[in-house]
């Protein structure tokens, strides 16, 4: 079943930082405390433009102009694509198998829908339920946070208990958080042809140091 796409506004600091890290692809943990105060007390995106241009238009410092620019230029943008795209508040799912199809959304918006998704599966569903996320690279990243990644890991910490587990894919090993895959007790690894990847794939086969090497990786079928 196609189910409607779930994405809510935030004014969540850790949430914006993660969306600004995820676009410089790295982290910008010095200038946090600047971008809570934008944040704080906000009551939506359009608050949180307004601060972040005032705060652009009086600061000295050259790379929090940048920031703020960003920042608010990010906010201008995902507004203007979700006003387009009928969006629920709340995660539907239906009996069966649900899919909720975010390929026409940017990156930056898709890292919310699943950080929203994730939420409202640890807090309404709950049980006997297997969220599956593709291409996670994009979501839980290697080295720098997105607003996805504690959420995807609040559930995997959390959510076995009652039955709620997380199935993880991705095409590239070693820009994948590694702290969700340790988490995974089966892992299915396939042929790469990478050096980098072919690193990171046999770090995860029990001892393999010996018995291992690339060639036997680059030689999956």
């Amino acid at each position: 079943e196609e189910i409607p796409v779930c994405l809510r506004e935030t004014t969540d600091s850790f949430v914006l930082i993660g969306l600004l890290e995820s676009m410089f692809k790295r982290r910008l943990t010095p200038y946090y405390a600047t971008l809570s105060r934008i944040t704080e007390g906000a009551k939506g995106f359009p608050d949180i433009i307004k601060r972040a241009k005032e705060t652009e238009a009086r600061t000295k410092s050259p790379w929090l102009k940048d920031a703020c620019r960003v920042l608010y230029d990010l906010l201008e943008r995902l507004q203007a694509e979700t006003s387009k795209v009928k969006t629920v508040p709340q995660l539907q799912l239906q009996d069966g198998i649900s899919r909720m199809s975010i390929n026409e959304f940017s990156l930056e918006a898709q890292q919310l829908i699943v950080k929203n998704a994730f939420e409202d599966a640890l807090r309404v569903y709950k049980r006997d339920l297997i969220i599956i996320v593709d291409e996670a690279f994009k979501f839980i990243p290697q080295g720098y946070s997105s607003p996805a990644t504690r959420a995807v890991m609040q559930v995997i910490t959390q959510g076995a208990k009652t039955g709620l587990y997380v199935w993880i894919g991705t095409q590239f090993l070693a820009i994948t958080d590694k702290d969700p895959l340790k988490a995974c007790a089966f892992k299915f690894l396939g042929t790469q042809d990478h050096k980098t990847e072919l690193t990171h794939t046999l770090d995860l086969v029990p001892e393999a140091k010996g018995r291992f090497g690339d060639d036997d990786i680059m030689k999956l079928k």
